[in-house]
C-alpha cells in the first residue's frame, strides 16, 4: 500500500500569526495555503483515475465510459467552485494585494509565473473586461453546477431538454442510461452527467477548446503561483525580528 511522502519544514507559528496583532497579509495567506491544499486534492485525485484506470474509447457508451466522464465532470465541478472562491478572495483582498509589503513577496515570483498571476489578477479584480475570455467564463459558472442545489432545478431542467429533447440524437441521448447496483460503486445516475456536460458545454466551451483539459491545467498553474508566493511568504515573515 503507498503512503505519502514529504519533507516536513517547519516555522514559528508566531511568525504565521501575531497573537496580539491583526495582520491582513497573514490572513490572506492563511486562505492561499487553503486554498493550495484543495487544489491539490482535486489534482491528484484526477491523476489516480488516470493512472488507474482506462481512458475511454471516443463515443463509447457503457459502464465504463459513463464512469469516467462523470468523474471528470465532477473534477470539473469542484475545480470550477475552487476557480470561483479564489477569485473572490483575490477580489475582497485587492487593496493588500496591491499594497507595498505584498509587492515584495510578489518579487519572488519568476517571469513566467509572474506572467501567470499577472492574468490571474486582471480577471479577479477586473472581471467585466474580457468577458470571452476562459478566465472570465470559469468565473461567471457558479452555483448551479458546484456546490449550491437549491436553486439549480430551472437551470438543470433546461440543460436535459437541450441534450435530450432539441440535441440531434446520438447513442448518447436516445436514452436515459442510469445504473441501480447494490452498492455505491455500481450505481449511478449517468443522464444527470450529461445534464452538467450540457451546461458546462454551453457556457464555457470556446470553438473547438477542450475545457476540461484547459480547467485542468488552470489548477495546476494556480497551485504553482500559490506555491511559489508561499516561499517568497515564508522568507519574508522569517527576515522579520
Amino acid at each position: 500500500m503507498n503512503k505519502f511522502t514529504c519533507n516536513l519544514e517547519s516555522i514559528p507559528p508566531s511568525k504565521i500569526i501575531d497573537k496580539s496583532n491583526i495582520d491582513d497579509i497573514d490572513n490572506l495567506f492563511l486562505s492561499l495555503g487553503l486554498i493550495f491544499n484543495d487544489l491539490k486534492g482535486i489534482i491528484l485525485f484526477n491523476d489516480l483515475i488516470k493512472k488507474d484506470y482506462e481512458k475511454p474509447i471516443p463515443g463509447e457508451i457503457n459502464a465504463h465510459s459513463g464512469e469516467y466522464a462523470g468523474m471528470q465532470l465532477q473534477i470539473m465541478k469542484l475545480s470550477v467552485a475552487l476557480i470561483d472562491e479564489f477569485f473572490i478572495v483575490l477580489s475582497k483582498n485587492e487593496d493588500i494585494i496591491k499594497s507595498f509589503r505584498f509587492k515584495l513577496i510578489e518579487k519572488g515570483l519568476n517571469k513566467e509565473l509572474k506572467n501567470k498571476w499577472t492574468n490571474i489578477l486582471a480577471i479577479a479584480l477586473n472581471p467585466n473586461n474580457n468577458s470571452n475570455s476562459y478566465l472570465s467564463k470559469i468565473a461567471r459558472v457558479r452555483s448551479n453546477i458546484t456546490y449550491h442545489y437549491d436553486h439549480s432545478g430551472t437551470q438543470l431542467r433546461n440543460s436535459f431538454i437541450k441534450r435530450f429533447f432539441d440535441a440531434p440524437k446520438d447513442k448518447s441521448n436516445e436514452k436515459a442510461y442510469y445504473s441501480m447496483g447494490g452498492t455505491i460503486e455500481t450505481t449511478r445516475y449517468f443522464y444527470c452527467d450529461a445534464v452538467i456536460h450540457e451546461y458546462i458545454n454551453e457556457h464555457l466551451k470556446i470553438e473547438s477548446l477542450d475545457y476540461i483539459d484547459k480547467t485542468n491545467k488552470l489548477t495546476r498553474d494556480m497551485s504553482m503561483v500559490i506555491v511559489n508566493l508561499m516561499k517568497s511568504y515564508y522568507k519574508y515573515k522569517l527576515s522579520k525580528k
